[in-house]
């Protein structure tokens, strides 16, 4: 027999309509003093006030494009404007369909399209080290949440992704009187040597080997933060397993067991039903995600600028004049650029390579920029504006390999963004899904 649920019924569980908008991912200081704004039904961007949004900004045109959200999607259309607007790279010949989390560049302003303005309501204090002013701010909420649920937690999420600022700020936030006592799974040569290290050795167990503490122990009254969770072999998770279900602690070969105060910060790279992953602790665990930068467009200026600081300051020079060389273009191609399995790392390199350079030759700023962005950024779909319509968009130029690769494999995104960019094309997924929509290739 089939039941039937009322209408209605589980409308307390639902989190209401989104509420889309657009995010100023970077513009010259002083140019709006808003930092994101509701779409509505759409809205209109320029440097007069005919404009809904108005940017002090010579590069604009009065109206210089709109965009409106359109069954799900958005539609992106310049409206006349001198200098063009760029979607994802590519500047607008019509309305063209957008993606959430895309990148439109109207004057020198970078606007990410944001498919929620409800997920970035949160108003938590950022430490310093955790830069981005839209999506850090939520992240640092789920932290604190996490951290009153009395429950061991574990970070989910790419590399590089700052799983271990998460963790530092999980510390922080439980308000522990023990250490943070930190150690990467993947260091472990055997589950033997894993099990030993973790939980200790009792006395007598192995010849000529003292009595030594573990990791657990030694974060007792504290905090234990395991990277790269995935690597520990699954005999060792099942052993810590048990620790999770009961807090109770005994050396490898001791007898005797003993309550400890340990609260288990877990991380991986890996999807959770990953088989690496022992389903029944991932269980018993509260999950913490930490998304991506593609995920979060918005916040990499702050956190290039903040990498930039600081490895100036380490580097014991000043970085200003490094920071006012990066300009809209720079900016544009950070945000469209594929940083997956880098994510903040890529950001960090960029920003130490920058001080290097300066601090080792008295090169102008803007040489530097030029130079670094270059060597990270060559594959990037941002180019320069000349040469960008000169030579027409990377994938239309190369629209019968994309669509016929598409084919080949099956209409796998991930197998065709490998096969294209193993015979040489930089693709990114992302962009393929919205050109082979275009093509009428992707439904």
């Amino acid at each position: 027999m089939v039941s039937t649920v009322p209408t209605g019924r589980f409308d307390a569980f639902s989190r209401g309509e989104p509420v889309p908008g657009i995010l100023v991912a970077w513009s010259p200081v002083g140019s709006t003093s808003e930092a994101w704004r509701p779409l509505g039904g759409g809205l209109t961007v320029g440097r007069s006030s005919r404009a809904e949004w108005t940017f002090d900004d010579d590069r604009m045109s009065s109206l210089h494009a709109s965009i409106r959200p359109s069954a799900g999607a958005f539609i992106v259309e310049d409206l006349g404007s001198t200098n063009g607007t760029f979607l994802d790279g590519e500047r607008l010949a019509g309305p063209t369909l957008a993606a959430a989390g895309s990148v439109v560049r109207a004057g020198r302003a970078v606007l990410v399209i944001e498919p929620d303005l409800e997920i970035l309501s949160a108003d938590d204090e950022p430490p310093v080290e955790m830069a981005g002013r839209f999506h850090t701010p939520a992240l640092v909420h789920a932290l604190g949440v996490a951290s009153r649920t009395g429950k061991h937690l574990l970070l989910a999420g790419e590399s590089g992704t700052g799983k271990e600022l998460c963790a530092q700020r999980l510390a922080a936030d439980l308000g522990r009187n023990g250490p943070l006592v930190a150690h990467n799974c993947a260091r472990f040569a055997s589950a033997d040597e894993a099990e030993t290290t973790l939980f200790g050795v009792g006395r007598g167990v192995f010849s000529g080997v003292d009595a030594r503490k573990g990791l657990l122990e030694e974060a007792d009254d504290g905090v234990l933060f395991l990277d790269e969770l995935h690597a520990l072999p699954l005999r060792v998770q099942r052993s810590l397993l048990r620790f999770v279900e009961d807090g109770m602690h005994a050396r490898i070969g001791a007898s005797g067991a003993r309550r400890l105060s340990v609260r288990l910060v877990l991380a991986t790279n890996h999807p959770l039903d990953a088989p690496e992953l022992a389903p029944d602790l991932v269980a018993r665990l509260f999950r913490i995600e930490v998304p991506a930068l593609s995920r979060r467009r918005a916040d990499i200026p702050d956190i290039l600028l903040a990498a930039l600081g600081k490895s100036a300051q380490d580097a014991g020079i000043d970085g200003r004049a490094l920071a006012l060389a990066l300009g809209p273009d720079h900016f544009e191609a950070l945000c469209l650029a594929d940083l997956s399995g880098r994510n903040v790392r890529a950001l960090e390199a960029i920003a130490a390579e920058m001080v290097a350079r300066a601090a080792r030759a008295p090169d102008p700023p803007e040489r530097i920029v030029r130079r670094v962005f270059g060597d990270h950024l060559a594959g990037s779909v941002v180019r320069e504006r000349g040469d960008a319509e000169k030579s027409g968009s990377l994938y239309e130029a190369n629209r019968a390999r994309i669509v016929e690769a598409y084919r080949s494999t099956g209409q796998n995104l991930s197998e065709t963004e490998r096969v294209l960019r193993a015979a040489g094309l930089p693709v990114n997924r992302r962009w393929l899904t919205i050109y082979l929509r275009r093509w009428g290739s992707r439904s």
